[in-house]
């Protein structure tokens, strides 16, 4: 497949909106781009020109139930929020997401699998999301399998020992 990059909003009066026949070859422009129905529409962009890419929320299979698991307040320490999967039923995480306040040291967002149900033996889920004053966020697809005692942590720390806003959310669904 061919793609075709622009630079500047002028170029979009030049091309057709239809440049492709078969959808098949997207046309990209600093400034706009030809969304599904085929027409020319402006990029969305930071202060700082980065550009936004947006992309939907995960969705829970049908005969699945839908889990999310919020934290989110000032902190000047670390946070735990627990979350037990159903004994015999697989948990499917699909997406952790952070924020914070600006600050000197920073903050941390991570996502823990619990084996032991008392934070004696910690597993990485996700490594930890370094956050100063932004927001991050990563798709997964892991899957674990509830057996009555292990737990998930969501765990927000703050680096610097200072009173700030951390926000962490994880979703996902139990089949």
């Amino acid at each position: 497949m061919s793609v075709v990059i622009l630079n500047g909003a002028d170029f979009k009066d030049s091309i057709p909106a239809n440049l492709t026949t078969d959808g098949a070859l997207p046309v990209l422009c600093a400034n706009y781009a030809v969304n599904p129905s085929n027409v020319w529409v402006p990029n969305k962009a930071t202060a700082g020109g980065e550009l936004i890419i947006s992309k939907p929320p995960p969705t829970a299979p049908p005969n699945t139930t839908p889990i999310s698991v919020i934290s989110s307040g000032q902190i000047s320490g670390t946070i735990n929020t627990f979350y037990t999967p159903t004994a015999g039923k697989t948990l499917t995480i699909q997406l952790i997401k952070g924020s914070s306040e600006s600050s000197v040291d920073g903050s941390a967002v991570t996502l823990i699998k619990d084996t032991n149900g008392d934070l004696s033996q910690e597993e990485l889920i996700e490594i930890p999301m370094q956050l100063n004053g932004n927001n991050e966020e990563f798709n997964l697809s892991t899957d674990i399998v509830g057996n009555g005692t292990l737990r998930i942590v969501l765990r927000r720390e703050r680096l610097d020992g200072g009173q700030k806003r951390v926000s962490a959310k994880w979703e996902g669904f139990e089949s």
